[in-house]
């Protein structure tokens, strides 16, 4: 976890319970942003699912060239 440090003038013009409410909100956003990442599985997976796809197409390609080679 991270330390936050509040500046001297923020947390007087804040004070004690507004200062502690602003790190809380702060911390909050940071875990929800964290959340949103991918993580290396996600990315493994995205891979996979990349090669399949375009291991497709070029089977594809290479059942319309061999067609039009044919013909």
């Amino acid at each position: 976890m991270s330390v936050i440090t509040i500046p001297r003038v923020l947390r007087e013009t804040l004070g004690d319970e507004a200062t502690e409410a602003f790190v809380k909100v702060i911390s909050e956003v940071g875990l929800d942003s964290r959340r949103d990442l991918a993580t290396k599985e996600d990315l493994f997976k995205v891979e996979l699912n990349l090669k399949e796809e375009i291991a497709k197409v070029e089977a594809g390609l290479r059942g319309e060239i061999a067609k039009v080679e044919a013909g």
